[in-house]
């Protein structure tokens, strides 16, 4: 539907797409919970939803404005911590115009984020977990430049409890 055929929507009507869209999303996205629940219990047993990660992957270089397709939350297992890391879950994203140029192909003063990668973008997070003897669980720290991704394992020297 283009912007102009959304302009002349009434209110209810716009209201109707919206609910429509969001439930076909719900849908969908329940759907390929359930086959990937089903995969990581055949493979890996039981796993709570709270080892779990989501992400959100580049899948393809956005042409215009982003549209569907060009990021997908991506769900995977949590990787163990090493000594020296903390796992944060991140409670703050920093969303800045210069994400959409890492999304292209244009160098700048980073590369850009390559497909299939996770996206970068700076923000703030709780220790969940520490192998770090400087950081706790429930310091908030400032990830620097990580990822857009719920859970971040990272190395406790570069972080500071705010």
């Amino acid at each position: 539907m283009s912007k102009e055929e959304l302009n002349q929507l009434e209110k209810s009507e716009l209201v109707d797409l919206v609910y429509d869209y969001w439930n076909q999303l719900k849908t969908q996205s329940e759907n390929q919970m359930n086959d990937k629940e089903n995969y990581m219990m055949e493979e890996y047993g039981r796993i709570k939803m709270t080892e779990m990660n989501k992400s959100w992957v580049l899948r393809q270089r956005p042409v215009g404005d982003l549209k569907e397709g060009d990021l997908e939350l991506v769900e995977s297992p949590l990787v163990p911590l090493e000594d020296g890391e903390v796992r944060t879950r991140l409670i703050y994203l920093s969303l800045d115009p210069t994400n959409r140029i890492w999304m292209s192909d244009v160098d700048g003063y980073l590369p850009p984020v390559g497909i299939g990668d996770a996206m970068r973008g700076g923000g703030l997070a709780v220790v969940t977990e520490s192998r770090f003897d400087g950081l706790k669980e429930g310091d908030i720290v400032n990830t620097g430049l990580g990822t857009w991704s719920l859970y971040s394992n990272l190395p406790g020297s570069s972080l500071n409890a705010l």
